[in-house]
């Protein structure tokens, strides 16, 4: 199984199987956001290694919100693009449909500069944080 979260695939050999994990990020993840604009900042999802949806993604508990603006979480369910993918599966598994959860973020009024916020992930009792700072423009 394969979990992948906002840019970043880790896998851990576990067997024969592959299980996917993130470790909690030593250094806050730099992403830019419009100004007023839904912006997608992250996404998590897990496929098995034929490149199936594994249950739904990972709940995401916002611990420290955004000051200067606003999430909202969703859960999609649409074709998996390779883009998305940095394995050897990555065409193998081009179109096929998953479940896929996205955060974004949108800045309150006309608000531009620094913002940030910290994410907790659950994923079956197994939680990691991640810190996200943001450059609104």
């Amino acid at each position: 199984m394969m979990r992948y979260v906002g840019g970043v695939l880790r896998l851990l050999a576990a067997g024969s199987l592959f299980v996917a994990t993130v470790a909690q990020a030593k250094h806050p993840i730099t992403e830019r956001a419009r100004r007023n604009v839904d912006t997608r900042i992250t996404e998590d999802f897990r496929i098995d290694d034929s490149c199936n949806s594994v249950g739904d993604p990972p709940t995401a508990v916002v611990l420290v919100p955004p000051r200067h603006g606003d999430l909202r979480q969703e859960v999609v369910h649409e074709a998996l693009s390779a883009a998305r993918l940095h394995t050897d599966q990555k065409f193998a598994c081009e179109g096929k449909p998953i479940y896929i959860r996205y955060i974004y973020y949108k800045s309150r009024g006309s608000y531009r500069g620094p913002d940030s916020f910290k994410i907790e992930w659950n994923e079956a009792g197994e939680r990691t944080q991640s810190d996200y700072d943001l450059q609104v423009r």
